[in-house]
């Protein structure tokens, strides 16, 4: 339908207007909450791209970004992670990142 896809573009965009500005990818240790949520993300896309669970995964990702989002700075190395994540549903957005 139109909104799931302006719901998508939405995603992306806050994706990368976040991930891609460097003053919210500098923070020295990352928290563990926003630790926690990566490794829930990272193991739930992972089950679901081996179950074709495709949008539970991309949901998954809505829900850590969102996260990101309200913490407001993330370490460098858990965008890194979080762009290799992404990789496989929106590539070109992981080569920006």
């Amino acid at each position: 339908s139109e909104n799931g896809v302006k719901g998508v573009f939405n995603f992306i965009i806050r994706t990368y207007k976040f991930f891609a500005n460097p003053d919210n990818t500098n923070k020295e240790t990352e928290d563990p909450e926003t630790l926690k949520i990566l490794h829930q993300t990272i193991k739930k896309v992972e089950n679901d791209i081996e179950g074709l669970k495709f949008n539970t995964a991309i949901s998954q990702m809505m829900i850590f970004t969102n996260h990101c989002l309200k913490a407001g700075t993330v370490t460098r190395n858990t965008a890194e992670t979080f762009a290799k994540l992404i990789s496989p549903f929106a590539p070109h957005l992981a080569y920006d990142l």
